[in-house]
């Protein structure tokens, strides 16, 4: 057996590891750092009436970034989950921020005090486990009370509605016959677009008050319907709109993006198309082909127009904000 280390022989590996440490301090008068991602940023939120900027990477670490006079500077980093997150949110008003991860857990967190507000664990502590996936805040001007939705990943579950901070469930709606892959909230109307993975749109709401009974740990919620959009959509029948023009493609969806008014939202999906819709008549009004090989086409013709010497035409080039680039 080998004798213990001496004390002067245990001071001496101490003063290498401070001397170590010092080394590695600036010694320029001026430094700069990095506070970046380390991995691939998957989410990006924009809290305007907050001022703050949340990124979130595919490795579960979110970041907050406060909006200066000039660029933005770091604020605070949290390793959200383990593993990637599934979806981040923020709220109408812009003081709360929601994260999902494939760990089974969504946080909360109060984005003036860049602070973690609750933690749920529904894939453990939640009377009926899931894996949560999308997420997006029921709240609009005419309803401030802050309240997330939740959507299972995996599964054709109903989508769970949460008071916050608390994480206390208030409401089961059953919107989708298909797990839900996308949540959009537009707070001008009070309505909902989802998507679910057969490509079938969904505009609902969600009633203002709280559906529960007991204990408020979810056993005494109720599952019902989502409300329907009301006097907000002009159309009675589905039969009516072009809300099956994905599953008619067969296309999965893949995010949802509303205008600042809610009139009209693009849905992406897994055919490399854009379509635009409008919200009151569910009709799309336009679709935007961005596949490689509708890019070459377009990207073509424009350079035998320029060969030709003729006009650019305005039809060809309309999907892009200028004129069709060179390539490199």
């Amino acid at each position: 057996m080998l004798p213990p280390p001496s004390k002067r022989s245990r001071r001496g590996a101490a003063q290498r590891r401070v001397l170590a440490y010092m080394d590695a301090l600036p010694c320029a008068a001026q430094y700069e750092t990095s506070y970046a991602h380390r991995a691939v940023v998957t989410h990006t939120v924009v809290a305007a009436k907050a001022g703050f900027v949340c990124t979130a990477s595919e490795d579960g670490h979110v970041k907050f970034w406060k909006k200066m006079q000039r660029g933005v500077e770091f604020v605070k980093h949290f390793h959200a989950h383990v593993g990637p997150i599934a979806d981040v949110a923020v709220s109408f008003d812009g003081l709360w921020l929601a994260t999902t991860g494939d760990d089974g857990a969504a946080k909360l967190y109060d984005v003036q005090a860049f602070d973690m507000a609750c933690i749920l664990r529904t894939k453990r502590d939640a009377a009926e486990p899931y894996v949560p996936g999308a997420a997006c805040w029921l709240q609009t001007a005419a309803t401030p009370t802050p309240r997330v939705a939740l959507a299972a990943a995996d599964e054709a579950a109903p989508i769970r509605v949460y008071a916050a901070p608390t994480f206390a469930l208030v409401a089961k709606l059953r919107v989708h016959a298909s797990p839900v892959v996308v949540l959009c909230p537009l707070p001008p109307l009070g309505l909902v677009v989802s998507a679910d993975a057969r490509g079938v749109l969904e505009c609902w709401r969600c009633a203002d008050g709280p559906r529960r009974g007991g204990d408020g740990k979810g056993a005494a919620v109720s599952e019902v319907p989502a409300e329907a959009p009301g006097d907000a959509v002009a159309y009675r029948s589905k039969l009516d709109t072009d809300l099956y023009a994905l599953a008619k493609a067969r296309a999965g969806p893949c995010r949802i993006s509303a205008s600042s008014d809610g009139a009209r939202f693009a849905v992406t999906a897994s055919d490399a198309t854009i379509r635009i819709f409008e919200t009151r008549t569910g009709r799309c009004l336009r679709l935007i082909d961005e596949s490689a090989a509708a890019i070459d086409a377009r990207r073509g013709a424009w350079l035998l127009r320029r060969a030709r010497g003729a006009p650019p035409d305005a039809s060809d080039d309309s999907d892009d904000a200028g004129p069709m680039p060179e390539p490199a």
